[in-house]
């Protein structure tokens, strides 16, 4: 008798700890998913809505809406989510909405089903990983074609600490003749974000870009390549950004290479924020949900005039590091590096609509200061600038805005 009771005391505590479990999994996974919703809202240029939510400690499901109020789209995540003791497992489809219309992007407009994704989310370490794939699909009338190879992208992380990587593959477009090829393109991405500030650091790289022409030359390039971050901190908004292209030829003809380095700093961090903050509260303020107008925009950055003017008081600067330009078929070989500065100091005395005012009495150009060198300048450029042709770098100087190259003034060229 005793151990009869004692059998089913230990299968109701088993019981008992297996659904309670469940409803930690399924508690935690909802906390998560809300907090990842709420991180996208505060980004200030996204509306998101949850529809048809039905949480379960078992199986849950919804809809994610995110609604561009900059632009004019709106993506739906449906899911349904099924909850283990130490595992959610999620899935669902994508749908995409453009210009405002009813009508999906996929099994409309394209002849293509809806991209799939799923994941699964660990309940102890609160990581998640995902995968969106998108089958190949090819649509042609009596215009073109359009021949695209699918894409697949990765997602993994943790609250505060994401990574997204993937590929697109190769598409084709041709038109009346004309026949553009693109790809594949690998992209990597890690977004760090907390209360006060934020990391997000991108790289793509793009094999190649060949354009066939009717009546011309075909174009190619290859081996294109961007790198970028976004920093946020405690004082200081950075911004840098790396072009890159590995050739440019025409007809098969080597044309041109190079690479471009550029970096925005000392954007003060504490208005970036209120911007950031007040931009959010006044678009989420609208009645409309519509993307705003040219004459909403203007009128808009007006009223946010003060917010934006303070995000350059400490005096921005942008830097060039550098521009290196390698052309065999013009002869040219170009590596120009330096730096502008705009002076933020009473930045309050400026206006917005000063940014239209004649380039001679522009206030805003007048605060600008730099100092850029190109070296071994190329015969042709210094006799078309009415150099010696011995020149060897050419120095390029900006004082309150007026132009000098290599102390000779030139009349202003804004």
């Amino acid at each position: 008798m005793r151990k009869g009771r004692l059998l089913v005391s230990v299968v109701l505590l088993l019981g008992a700890g297996y659904l309670a479990a469940q409803a930690y999994s399924s508690a935690i996974f909802e906390r998560e998913l809300s907090r990842t919703l709420e991180d996208l809202e505060a980004r200030g240029d996204l509306q998101v809505q949850r529809d048809g939510l039905e949480r379960g400690w078992f199986v849950s499901r919804g809809e994610i809406q995110l609604t561009a109020l900059l632009d004019d789209w709106q993506l739906s995540l449906p899911y349904v989510a099924r909850h283990g003791l130490l595992t959610t497992r999620i899935e669902g489809d994508l749908q995409l909405q453009l210009d405002g219309g009813d009508d999906t992007l996929f099994g409309e407009r394209l002849p293509a089903s809806p991209p799939r994704w799923h994941g699964e989310y660990e309940t102890l370490s609160q990581t998640f990983e995902g995968r969106l794939d998108m089958a190949p699909f090819q649509v042609s009338d009596e215009q073109g074609e359009f021949d695209f190879e699918g894409l697949a992208l990765r997602l993994s992380g943790e609250h505060g600490d994401l990574t997204l990587t993937g590929s697109v593959a190769p598409w084709r477009l041709s038109v009346d003749g004309e026949r553009l090829e693109v790809g594949p393109l690998q992209l990597d991405s890690r977004y760090r974000y907390g209360d006060d500030d934020f990391l997000q650091r991108d790289e793509l790289q793009l094999a190649y870009l060949r354009l066939t022409q009717a009546n011309g030359p075909e174009v190619a390039l290859q081996a294109l390549g961007y790198r970028g971050e976004v920093r946020l901190g405690s004082d200081e908004l950075t911004l840098a950004g790396r072009l890159s292209l590995g050739e440019m030829t025409l007809a098969e003809q080597p044309a041109l290479s190079g690479e471009l380095a550029l970096g925005v700093s000392r954007l003060n961090a504490d208005a970036v924020r209120t911007l950031s903050r007040e931009l959010r509260e006044a678009l989420a303020a609208r009645d409309s949900q519509a993307p705003l107008t040219d004459r909403e925009a203007e009128a808009l950055a007006m009223a946010l005039e003060p917010q934006v003017l303070a995000t350059l008081v400490d005096s921005p600067r942008l830097t060039l590091e550098p521009l290196r330009v390698e052309s065999p078929m013009f002869g040219v070989e170009a590596l120009v590096e330096g730096e502008l500065v705009f002076d933020g100091e009473e930045i309050e005395a400026l206006s917005l609509a000063d940014l239209e005012v004649a380039a001679a009495d522009n206030p805003w150009l007048a605060r600008l200061d730099g100092h850029f060198v190109w070296r071994d300048l190329p015969r042709f450029v210094a006799l078309q600038l009415g150099l010696p042709l011995d020149t060897q770098d050419l120095e390029i100087r900006i004082e309150a805005g007026e132009l000098t190259l290599n102390g000779e003034p030139l009349p202003p060229l804004w």
